[in-house]
C-alpha cells in the first residue's frame, strides 16, 4: 500500500479540510489516491477533480513538480511522492 504526501492548496484545501497529509491508500494510481480522499461534503476528491475520465481543466495535480496530464489518472504511484492538488486560476484577456 503506497504512502504519499498530499498537499491541498486553495479551493481543494477548503474541500478536503487539510493542507498537508501523509496518506496510505489501497491501489497504486492517481485515480485511486483521489478516490481515497474524502471531501467535507461526503464525496471523494475524485468526484471533485475528474469529469468524463479526465482531470477537469480547472484543477491541477502536480507530482514531484510535474503537472499530471489530464488523461493520465492511471499513472502509478510508487510511494514517497509529493502530490499537490489545486484549482487552476485562468486569466482572461480584457481591455
Amino acid at each position: 500500500m503506497p504512502e504519499v504526501r498530499v498537499i491541498a492548496l486553495g479551493e481543494v484545501r477548503r474541500q478536503v479540510g487539510f493542507s498537508q497529509r501523509e496518506i496510505s491508500f489501497e491501489g497504486a494510481t492517481v485515480r485511486e489516491l483521489l478516490r481515497s480522499i474524502a471531501t467535507k461534503q461526503g464525496g471523494s476528491l475524485e468526484e471533485l477533480l475528474v469529469c468524463e475520465n479526465r482531470l477537469r481543466g480547472d484543477y491541477a495535480v502536480v507530482i514531484e513538480g510535474l503537472a499530471l496530464p489530464a488523461d493520465q489518472l492511471e499513472r502509478r504511484l510508487e510511494g514517497g511522492e509529493n502530490v499537490v492538488t489545486m484549482a487552476v486560476i485562468r486569466h482572461l484577456a480584457g481591455g
